[in-house]
């Protein structure tokens, strides 16, 4: 019978392998595409049997739909639920946790799925329609929801922001699309992407310079 330490490294290992799968899967669909990627070549990369994988993803595509929810929805889920119980001032949360957030998926693997979903959306619709259910809507709701209550305190005054979430997520589209296909030539500073971000939107919804690089600031 396998002692206490050896049933424990059992337990871990079984509880990493969903990771190394999607780790393996993210090489493989990165290099190959969504179509050519076969579950023997991540089951090959992640020294697994490809049965092992059906234990934890029932398909390739269902195995695909964790990969994209992974860098994001995850994030989007504990803004969600700190929105509704932060104290302070929807310009604090933006400046606070709204900040971690873009810098959480600035350093994760967003960069390498957005182009590879990029390229597989028109393919595979059924994807692009899970992404936005799962990921897009949710993170528009919290946008919008963030203006609704600087709005409704008076913080903010009422401008298309309030009806264009999209807005708040087009300089972190343009952030990931350039460390995907540019970066190598020209690397981007997204700390500094983030506070260019944060302060144009602040001016747009205060109506008031609120910069954050003082010395630059006119």
């Amino acid at each position: 019978m396998p002692n206490d330490h050896g049933v424990a490294h059992s337990r871990r290992r079984k509880e990493a392998r969903p990771t190394e799968i999607l780790q393996a899967a993210l090489h493989e669909f990165t290099a190959k595409g969504f179509a050519a990627t076969r579950l023997d070549d991540i089951a090959r990369r992640a020294r697994i049997s490809k049965g092992t994988i059906y234990l934890y993803f029932a398909s390739k595509e269902e195995l695909f739909k964790a990969l994209l929810r992974q860098p994001v929805a995850h994030h989007i889920e504990h803004m969600t639920i700190l929105l509704e119980t932060f104290p302070g001032s929807m310009e604090d949360f933006l400046q606070g946790p709204f900040r971690s957030f873009q810098q959480a998926v600035f350093a994760s693997e967003a960069r390498h799925l957005i182009r590879l979903f990029i390229a597989e959306a028109q393919t595979f619709p059924d994807l692009t329609e899970f992404y936005f259910r799962e990921v897009i809507e949710p993170g528009l709701a919290m946008l919008h929801r963030i203006v609704e209550r600087g709005i409704a305190s008076g913080e903010f005054r009422p401008t298309a922001l309030n009806t264009f979430s999209q807005a708040f997520v087009a300089p972190m589209l343009i952030g990931l699309l350039w460390q995907a296909l540019f970066d190598q030539y020209h690397p981007l500073d997204t700390d500094k992407l983030i506070d260019a971000y944060i302060d144009l939107v602040l001016y747009g919804l205060k109506g008031t310079q609120t910069c954050l690089d003082k010395e630059n600031c006119r």
